[in-house]
């Protein structure tokens, strides 16, 4: 399955590209969709990246696709420091392919690694707004050496550093629970549920495709509202309080129209219903963001 996912010509003036991971077909499956978007005749749009759940990967995957989202050369996309005081330093060619109007990069707290390098990258260059949660925090560099026994050893052999010279490293104390003081800081934050809330919904998250498969939907998408017997039997079988019932009820709405109608109809409703997708549209209706 591809790892970047994306959504062609949404309201005929934003794209949409979502990145899974940093692997190593990342960048050339990134410049397919980027063509799907922004290849010959199709206008100019503006991009909303979605890094949410990305764990990283390859650091020059990251800095490939950073090339192709800022135009200049010579500037700093990130810096790898070592023990020794060794530094690199990756800077853009200033030869994108493409030429995306605004763009909005939606993380949250497991946006990590590589994906921080990207966001951190364009927030620092004022080139995006970062719309969602503070990221993960890893800001580690690691190598991979291979042993004779046919294993791996993975070390950690550097950190790196944001154009601005931060260092998003979360703090190491198991104890300090902050979010701020690691990570990239969105520019527009998303409320995050409350804990308890939070895990619950994952535990029942996991029952939503299968439920969908199970219990086929007669009617009609417009008439399935809050109120819809399938969403009560959801959370009665999830053991859901009355509050989850509008998340259960926009959740479900989306599988079902994927199911019947395919990805892109879904996609178009979670444009409807997903609050991080909801801020980064109104992100770009507003001036700015270039």
């Amino acid at each position: 399955m591809p790892g970047v996912s994306p959504f062609i010509n949404y309201n005929h003036s934003v794209a949409y590209i979502r990145i899974k991971e940093f692997n190593a077909r990342t960048d050339q499956e990134f410049m397919v969709a980027m063509d799907s978007l922004f290849g010959k005749q199709q206008g100019e749009k503006d991009l909303i990246l979605d890094l949410r759940g990305n764990p990283g990967g390859y650091l020059e995957k990251s800095t490939h696709l950073l090339n192709q989202l800022i135009s200049e050369s010579g500037k700093v996309m990130v810096t790898t420091r070592s023990k020794t005081g060794k530094e690199t330093v990756y800077k853009t060619t200033g030869r994108p392919f493409f030429k995306p109007g605004k763009i909005v990069v939606l993380t949250d707290e497991n946006t990590a690694s590589a994906s921080e390098i990207v966001a951190g990258a364009l927030q620092d260059h004022k080139r995006a707004i970062i719309v969602g949660r503070p990221s993960f925090g890893k800001g580690l560099v690691q190598g991979q050496f291979n042993l004779s026994n046919g294993g791996a050893l993975k070390l950690t052999i550097a950190k790196f550093y944001t154009p601005s010279g931060k260092l998003i490293q979360k703090p190491y104390k198991k104890e300090d629970t902050t979010r701020t003081r690691g990570g990239i800081n969105p520019d527009i934050l998303i409320e995050y549920e409350d804990q308890d809330t939070q895990m619950i919904w994952q535990m029942a998250s996991r029952r939503l495709l299968p439920f969908v498969i199970e219990n086929k939907l007669t009617t009609q998408s417009g008439t399935f509202t809050s109120n819809h017997f399938l969403v009560s039997e959801f959370m009665k079988q999830n053991k859901l309080p009355e509050e989850f019932r509008h998340l259960v009820w926009q959740r479900l709405k989306v599988a079902y129209i994927k199911q019947t109608s395919g990805p892109d109809a879904a996609m178009r409703a979670e444009f409807e219903v997903d609050p991080f997708l909801k801020a980064a549209l109104t992100c770009l209706e507003k001036k700015g963001g270039k």
